[in-house]
C-alpha cells in the first residue's frame, strides 16, 4: 500500500522521485535503507529541484519491530503512515500506536475508505489525516 500511495503522491507533484525501502522491492527504483543513501537521495532530489517521497514497507506484525527501528533511522521532513480504512478498527490502531511510538507520524493517508461502512474509525487514531483515496480532506466550515 505504501507504494500505491506513494505513486500517487509523486503523480500529483510536477517534481517528485519514489525510492522504496523496508520490505518493498521494486525493480528499477532507488532503494533507501540506511540514513546515508537518504540523504544522497535528499541531496540528489534537491540538484533537480524534484521531492524524494520513501515507499517504505513494514512487512508483517512479526517484522514490525525491526522495520520501525531501521524506518526512524531514517532522516524524514515527513512521516505519513498508510492506513486501510477497511481493516479491523482494533488492529489499525495497534498498528498505527506502535508507528507512533518510534517515529513522528505527520499524517495518515488512508485508502479504501468507500470499501467500509465506517471509514471515519481513522479519524480516531490520533493522527490527522492528511489525504484519502487520493483526494486532499475537506475542510470544515467553522
Amino acid at each position: 500500500d505504501a507504494l500505491v500511495v506513494a505513486d500517487a503522491l509523486a503523480a500529483a507533484h510536477d517534481r517528485a522521485v519514489v525510492c522504496i525501502g523496508g520490505s518493498l522491492s521494486a525493480g528499477g527504483t532507488t532503494r533507501i535503507d540506511s540514513p546515508s543513501a537518504a540523504l544522497a537521495a535528499r541531496a540528489r532530489g534537491i540538484t533537480q529541484a524534484a521531492g524524494t517521497i520513501l515507499a517504505f514497507g513494514l512487512g508483517s506484525r512479526a517484522s514490525l519491530p525491526g522495520a520501525l527501528k531501521a524506518l526512524s533511522a531514517l532522516p524524514a521532513d515527513q512521516v505519513w503512515l498508510v492506513a486501510d480504512a477497511s481493516r479491523k478498527e482494533a488492529d489499525t490502531a495497534a498498528w498505527t500506536a506502535a508507528a507512533g511510538k518510534s517515529v513522528t507520524i505527520t499524517a495518515l493517508a488512508v485508502i479504501n475508505s468507500t470499501e467500509t461502512l465506517t471509514p471515519g474509525t481513522v479519524e480516531a487514531l490520533g493522527f490527522p489525516v492528511g489525504w484519502t483515496d487520493g483526494q486532499l480532506p475537506q475542510r470544515k466550515a467553522l
